[in-house]
């Protein structure tokens, strides 16, 4: 798969999770490794990072989509339910094995971020 739609994949989540500033154009940065490796996020962000980051390089700790679910399904309230729902968008664009399928769901993604961060 195309890195440039590894990378924007792992923006989005980043995003979602709350750490943007810690994925730019570039990839992810050190301290965002650094936060995951530490689990010094809450969990369902770390969840959600660990799996971005396995998308994105592998680095992530090898978490797959059921593990990730199922970590998702055992955090508290809201969180991990708000996690189990975007984790299943993303799933649901990436396993049609069609890359214009996902690079939809970032571009659609990144427009919804984009009206967030504008209002």
């Amino acid at each position: 798969m195309d890195e440039r739609i590894r990378n924007e994949v792992g923006r989005a989540f980043a995003f979602e999770c709350g750490v943007r500033e810690l994925w730019p154009d570039d990839g992810p940065r050190a301290e965002l490794r650094t936060k995951v490796e530490a689990r010094a996020l809450p969990p369902a962000q770390l969840v959600l990072m660990r799996f971005a980051l396995d998308f994105y390089d592998g680095s992530g700790g090898n978490l797959g989509f059921v593990e990730a679910t199922r970590l998702l399904m055992d955090c508290d309230g809201r969180d991990g339910m708000e996690g189990l729902f975007f984790l299943a968008e993303f799933i649901g664009s990436a396993l049609t094995d069609m890359p214009e399928s996902l690079a939809l769901w970032v571009t659609q993604y990144n427009d919804e971020f984009t009206s967030r961060e504008t209002q």
